[in-house]
């Protein structure tokens, strides 16, 4: 097996799993991690790998367990391709834009790519696991601008918590609403599973105050597994500023 029960629970810190059935959704977690990569990655080649590498195959095994268990165990791959795109967790950056997408080309190996691009792979149904609950430290206050006058300067309204979400800098250029280019200070991040409320409505113009600094939504994208909506990344500048 490509981990052990004591790895996955005290280095990866999954969601329990029960000890009786670990061996099962171990194996049935590593033969997916091997079809990801085009059966580059075998059990016998990984003591091979750079030590940094080995812990990213074993961490994705981990992440594929975690998702297996949570959605019905190693039996449920019979009705859906239960791929949970979760190489990426390890990785900051653009890291969830990667995970939930599937660039999944972190695993170089002697100047090659151990797996091979997302969209090359995955030509049936795809299920992907939430973004983990330890990812979502944030929270935050997100409010309605009301009686915004000509020059754009309003009064904020309500105040509506948000929480289990995250927010990370950025530095990105977008094209607002009125095909201006604007570089954004920050994205949040919204998990349609894990974050609360659940029945939040995000627009562009709202205001979200986050640490005691205010951002304006300039950009709000909706993305989907093939099933429903997975998450929002809204795209933010500091209020006040365009």
């Amino acid at each position: 097996m490509y981990v052990e029960m004591d790895y996955y629970t005290s280095k990866f810190k999954g969601e329990p799993v029960e000890s009786a059935g670990f061996s099962v959704l171990c194996q049935r977690a590593g033969e997916i991690v091997e079809e990801l990569t085009l059966y580059r990655l075998t059990e016998e080649g990984l003591p091979m790998m750079p030590e940094t590498t080995q812990k990213l195959v074993k961490n994705a095994v981990c992440a594929q367990i975690e998702y297996l268990d949570a959605n019905g165990g190693a039996e449920m791959d019979g009705k859906w391709n239960v791929r949970s795109n979760t190489w990426q967790v390890f990785l900051f950056g653009n890291f969830f834009r990667n995970w939930i997408h599937g660039t999944v080309h972190i695993f170089a190996e002697g100047g090659k790519n151990l797996v091979a691009d997302w969209s090359d792979l995955s030509r049936r149904e795809l299920l992907m696991r939430p973004i983990p609950k330890r990812l979502l430290i944030h929270t935050a206050t997100l409010y309605q601008r009301v009686n915004v006058d000509k020059w754009g300067k309003g009064e904020l309204n309500g105040g509506q918590e948000l929480s289990n979400i995250r927010i990370e800098p950025s530095k990105q250029i977008i094209r607002d609403k009125n095909n201006a280019e604007v570089q954004l200070a920050a994205t949040l991040f919204y998990d349609c599973r894990n974050s609360r409320p659940s029945d939040v409505s995000f627009e562009v113009d709202q205001v979200v105050d986050f640490n005691g600094q205010k951002h304006q939504i300039k950009t709000v994208e909706t993305l989907y597994d093939n099933l429903k909506l997975h998450h929002y990344e809204i795209g933010m500048v500091r209020y006040g500023k365009d």
